[in-house]
C-alpha cells in the first residue's frame, strides 16, 4: 500500500504544494497553517528519501530521490523559517529551493529519454520562467508577477509529475 502511495501520490502533491504557496502569498492562509503544512511535507519527503532510496539507485531515479532528499532539506529550512521571528531567508531558500531543484530533475530526465520528453522539458522551463517571474515580482518590476510565477511553475511541475506517473 505505502508503495502505491509512493508512486501515485507525487501527482497530487505537487499541484496541491503549489497551490498551498500560492494561498499562502495571497494571505489565504496563516503562518500557522504553513507551519504545519510545511511539516507534514518535511515529513512525507523523509519517507519518501528513506523509503525509496532501494529502488533509486541510478539513473533517472537516482537523480529523482536526490531532489526529494534536497527538498527534504529546503522544506526544513521552510518550517524554521516559519518557526522563527525574521525567517525571511529560509522561506525564500525553501521557495526557491523548490522552484529550482526540480528543474535540474525534469532537465535530466528530458536529456536521458530517446524521445517524448516535451513534458519534462515543460517541466524544466516552467520551473526557470516561473523562478524568473517571482523574481520579477519580488523586485517590484510587476506587482502580477509573483503569482504568475508560482502558477507557471506549479502548471510546469504538475504536467512533469502526471507524466511521469503516468508513464512509469
Amino acid at each position: 500500500m505505502f508503495r502505491r502511495f509512493r508512486e501515485y501520490a507525487p501527482a497530487g502533491l505537487v499541484p496541491a504544494a503549489w497551490g498551498f504557496a500560492i494561498a499562502f502569498h495571497f494571505g489565504v492562509i496563516s503562518n500557522r497553517t504553513a507551519l504545519i503544512g510545511h511539516a507534514i511535507m518535511a515529513a512525507l519527503l523523509a519517507l519518501f528519501s528513506i523509503t525509496g532510496r532501494a529502488e533509486m539507485r541510478t539513473g533517472v531515479l537516482q537523480a529523482w530521490w536526490l531532489v526529494v532528499t534536497a527538498g527534504f532539506v529546503v522544506t526544513a529550512a521552510g518550517v524554521v523559517g516559519l518557526w522563527s521571528a525574521g525567517g525571511a531567508a529560509l522561506l525564500a531558500v525553501a521557495l526557491y529551493g523548490w522552484m529550482l531543484l526540480p528543474a535540474i530533475g525534469y532537465g535530466y530526465t528530458a536529456l536521458a529519454m530517446d524521445a517524448n520528453a516535451w513534458p519534462y522539458v515543460l517541466g524544466a522551463i516552467g520551473s526557470i520562467v516561473g523562478a524568473l517571474s517571482y523574481t520579477i515580482g519580488l523586485l517590484g518590476v510587476a506587482g502580477v508577477a509573483m503569482p504568475i510565477g508560482l502558477a507557471i511553475v506549479g502548471i510546469g511541475q504538475t504536467i512533469g509529475i502526471v507524466d511521469a506517473v503516468a508513464r512509469y
